[in-house]
């Protein structure tokens, strides 16, 4: 019985130091500080610069932007009245398509239109970005009712004749190809470098 209660005392005593060691080895993990995730980050290897590959460029696409962005920056001096030459025929030509059920005066949206196209087509040439096509198919959309209330009215031109039925074909036909190119600048193009660029950086930080 002597035997019996010592080896029973024995194996107490060993599960007890078993626990203990668990309890200070789990103890002194906790202890440790852990490292903040910008110092981790940091710690990380990262790509040499003689090893990042270079992401191909869409040299049709860019093409396409260049082209895109220049047509806008041309339409915008319409706009303004004081880019041209009087007595400005353009301008007093873009008042008169405002169709009148748009509130605001039609001067009011012949310059905010002319200043986003100016805008939209300078970061297209700068920054070849798919959110400034994007912008550009919006604005064109945006010229919709006016070239209806063209269509419907017979307004003449600034030149002072009256556009003939194949002329307004035409220009739906141009507007639909605008559309077309902002669609694929905006979405449809393979070659995105700026989201590349973007994706290259957050992987080697």
């Amino acid at each position: 019985e002597i035997a019996v209660e010592i080896a029973s005392a024995a194996s107490v005593f060993q599960q007890r130091r078993v626990f203990l060691r668990t309890a200070l080895r789990l103890r002194s993990r906790a202890a440790l500080p852990t490292p903040p995730l910008a110092q981790t980050a940091r710690q990380m290897p990262q790509r040499p610069d003689n090893m990042r590959v270079p992401h191909p460029v869409n040299w049709t696409r860019r093409v396409v932007n260049y082209a895109a962005g220049a047509f806008l920056l041309a339409t915008c001096l319409a706009h303004f009245p004081g880019l041209t030459a009087p007595p400005y025929p353009h301008y007093d030509f873009l008042k008169s398509m405002v169709p009148p059920w748009i509130p605001l005066p039609s001067s009011f949206h012949v310059l905010w239109t002319g200043a986003a196209e100016a805008m939209i087509g300078l970061t297209m040439i700068t920054t070849h970005s798919c959110e400034s096509a994007q912008w550009g198919f919006f604005l064109i959309v945006l010229f919709t009712p006016a070239h209806v209330h063209h269509y419907k009215t017979d307004l003449p031109l600034p030149d002072g004749t009256i556009a003939s039925f194949s002329l307004h074909v035409f220009r739906w036909i141009m507007q639909l190809v605008f559309l077309a190119v902002f669609a694929y600048l905006g979405w449809f193009s393979k070659d995105k470098p700026e989201r590349a660029r973007r994706r290259s950086n957050r992987k080697d930080q």
